[in-house]
């Protein structure tokens, strides 16, 4: 993984919480091993910017845990963003 990647994170449910990142093709292997403890959610693409799209979902035992993951993940090479 050469650039630092993006991504959208959104509350599904009590304490259930999805991260949407967007990367290269090539990228796709070390974003999905990024993520190995969560669930694959879905994927898809992003036909005008030629990206691939990988959905994540995980369950925590409450929501000051998941925001203690994103400032961790953030400080990583994947900037996430809240989806409103």
């Amino acid at each position: 993984m050469n650039s630092i990647l993006t991504g959208h994170y959104w509350k599904v449910s009590e304490n259930v919480f999805n991260i949407q990142v967007t990367c290269e093709s090539s990228d796709e292997k070390v974003v999905s091993d990024f993520f190995s403890n969560w669930t694959s959610a879905g994927e898809g693409i992003d036909h005008e910017r030629h990206k691939k799209i990988l959905i994540f979902t995980k369950t925590f035992t409450n929501e000051a845990e998941f925001n203690k993951i994103i400032r961790t993940i953030n400080k990583n090479t994947i900037i996430l963003e809240e989806a409103v």
